[in-house]
């Protein structure tokens, strides 16, 4: 049975033990119940014990034996009743899509400003969509403007900005967004810039370990939030006794053995799947960066104030992330943006050992337990949380390796981290520079990277575009920046400063000074990643510390990294940059020499150039044919092209020998 089955019934999809009659207790074999059941060691006694909590798993993993249960309660009718109302096949289904802007970047304060990646990404996202099969999709969009922005003044957007507070309200709103719209069959997609990144990376982290709740059990979400962020290993979460509790409830001992913790739905297995992640240059543990001794005094001023940041929260690569896609800035050098990676997930994470009996059986176990109880108080509790692990491990395993048209079906994720040549602005987009009169590429390099992530994500949603492809909608997107220049250059120009600027101003006015038209030069203009890069290490950033990244190389660290396979690559703008830009030669790639020609992988055969540091050796991304937004790009320039058809003359060269 499938969600598209004529004959299907969408309330089955969830099976409900709370109100309904349960048939007798299973048979025992000549094993018995009574001995120790397998990989699990205490002795259950023999009962017809009733279930008393509910309890939401897909029908196709469920074996016959469990679809005996009947509604008994107008309790239960009305539970049906909104099953149906929830998965109504009628409905379009949706990919709810959810983008966390970065830290002082907003899109909704109302203020002239130039838009983030993320702000691009949310506004040219299609409203529907159909997919290969003939599907038609909702694409809904929720966007979160920034830690710090908004209509507030400098001291609290300052506050708001340095000490991170509202991230973890950021958090929570865009999961209760996806709580509120979610219907069974949906898909999630998370989009995010620096903090916003790690937000993005949150909330996918949240979706992933917990699954998606109901919106009737929001009200109570708090309580399950605060333990998942003291449980430092969220893949496990849902094996805790907090979890546990959380989902079938607690009884008081009393005669009337009334609710203490009333029990709740658990969010299906397949509810915890995350489509795709795409983020640009997530910097900092938290999302708040590593301080230096003043700022870290600050932040314990601040923690005594009530300006809480949070706690523990899952920004890894869990195995029911499907793609992750992550554009990193090569040439930034604060200490406190040191970026955040991702680590591919385990062998023991992606493929989790068989299960010796099927979650269905282990479902029925779990609740023949917790319904008779055996020894003392703190045995059976023992025991309860042996069988909830077992189930909740089983039923990790069906999803990972199931076969429902809405699983993962046992592919393993998909992960891409991209070097590019500039600092965090430059690859996260949004420099208002423009807007002020200050130095600055134009959104150049930013252009870049948003390109490269559009053509990550196409494959997996629409994006609006006038020619109905990447094509179009690469001409639209480098139109909205010649539009960002031409409003420039239609100025004239007073200098950078406030100073100079009244000045000039006042002697034009009384017939002393003719200002000149702002100019833009043709490398900026045109030109493909050879725009100017400015330092943000300046001004008073230089109170912190500077640290050069190291691509390739990142270990444990406050930021949250950790060793482990990260699938770097570098991106062929930073070898172009370097060679057609003097004085360019990024800190983060000293030690570091391009291969004179094509490498084969020894493990996917394919042809590219590398980097390589002594051990250390970092693939150079490829520009494929069909990337056409970046190949566009390159061509404005007019060494861009010879530059990328040299390339593919020599890819082209050594897969053909």
């Amino acid at each position: 049975m499938s969600y598209d089955d004529d004959d299907f019934d969408p309330a089955s999809l969830y099976r409900t033990f709370a109100d309904v009659k349960k048939a007798p207790a299973p048979k025992q074999d000549n094993t018995g119940w009574t001995k120790k059941f397998n990989t699990l060691n205490f002795e259950p006694h023999e009962s017809t014990a009733k279930f008393q909590f509910k309890h939401f798993e897909p029908l196709e993993i469920i074996q016959p034996s469990l679809e005996r249960y009947t509604y008994t309660t107008e309790a239960a009718i009305s539970a049906k009743q909104s099953a149906v109302n929830r998965f109504d096949k009628r409905v379009q289904r949706k990919r709810i899509v959810i983008c966390c802007d970065g830290t002082w970047q907003s899109s909704v304060t109302g203020l002239k400003n130039i838009p983030s990646n993320v702000t691009r990404l949310a506004r040219s996202i299609a409203r529907s969509a159909e997919d290969e099969d003939g599907n038609i999709w909702q694409q809904v969009v929720y966007y979160d403007a920034g830690i710090g922005s908004g209509e507030i003044s400098v001291f609290e957007s300052a506050r708001a900005g340095g000490f991170g507070v509202g991230f973890v309200g950021n958090v929570v709103e865009a999961y209760s967004f996806i709580v509120n719209n979610y219907r069974w069959g949906d898909k999630i997609y998370c989009f995010g810039f620096s903090r916003g990144a790690y937000t993005a990376r949150a909330v996918a982290g949240l979706v992933t370990d917990i699954g998606i709740i109901r919106p009737q059990d929001l009200h109570d979400f708090p309580d399950l939030f605060e333990e998942y962020q003291k449980h430092d290993n969220s893949f496990a979460f849902r094996q805790s006794h907090h979890y546990r509790e959380w989902i079938t409830g607690v009884r008081s001992d009393s005669p009337g053995k009334a609710w203490i913790k009333p029990p709740r739905e658990a969010p299906p297995e397949s509810s915890r799947v995350v489509e795709v992640i795409g983020v640009f240059d997530t910097v900092g543990s938290l999302g708040i960066p590593e301080l230096t001794y003043t700022q870290s005094a600050l932040r314990w001023v601040g923690k005594q104030m009530g300006w809480n940041h949070g706690d523990f929260h899952n920004i890894g690569l869990s195995p029911f992330i499907k793609h992750a896609y992550h554009a990193l800035a090569l040439d930034e050098r604060r200490k406190p943006f040191t970026p955040s990676l991702w680590q591919y997930p385990t062998e023991e994470e992606l493929s989790p050992p068989q299960p010796e009996k099927p979650s269905s059986e282990l479902q029925q176990f779990y609740e023949y337990v917790q319904e008779n109880p055996d020894g003392t108080e703190e045995e059976h509790k023992s025991d309860l949380m042996k069988a909830w692990e077992a189930l909740v491990k089983a039923e990790m395993y069906d999803q990972l390796k199931g076969s429902m048209k809405f699983q993962l079906n046992g592919t393993r994720p998909e992960l891409q981290q991209v070097w590019f040549p500039g600092v965090h602005i430059n690859v996260g987009g949004g420099d208002n520079s423009p807007l002020n009169g200050q130095d600055c590429d134009y959104e150049q390099i930013a252009l870049i990277s948003f390109a490269w992530m559009c053509e990550r994500i196409a494959p997996h949603l629409l994006l609006n575009s006038e020619g109905g492809d990447l094509g179009g909608f690469a001409a639209d997107a480098m139109r909205d920046r010649a539009n960002i220049i031409r409003a420039v250059t239609s100025e004239k120009d007073f200098g950078q400063n406030a100073f100079s600027k009244t000045l000039y101003k006042g002697l034009e006015k009384v017939g002393a000074y003719a200002a000149s038209m702002k100019t833009v030069s043709d490398v900026v203009e045109n030109g493909w990643a050879r725009g100017v890069i400015v330092d943000s290490f300046a001004g008073m950033m230089k109170l912190g510390k500077s640290l050069n990244r190291t691509p390739g190389e990142y270990k444990y660290d406050k930021a949250g990294n950790k060793p482990g396979v990260t699938c770097e690559t570098i991106h062929p703008t930073v070898t172009f940059r370097r060679d057609k830009v003097d004085g360019y030669n990024p800190p983060a790639l000293a030690g570091f020499k391009r291969s004179n020609g094509p490498v084969q992988d020894p493990d996917t055969k394919e042809w590219r150039y590398e980097w390589r540091k002594e051990e250390v050796v970092i693939p150079e991304f490829v520009i494929n044919k069909e990337d056409i937004f970046s190949r566009r790009l390159a061509e404005q320039d007019k060494m861009g092209l010879p530059f990328l058809r040299s390339v593919d003359d020599e890819l082209r060269k050594c897969a053909t020998v």
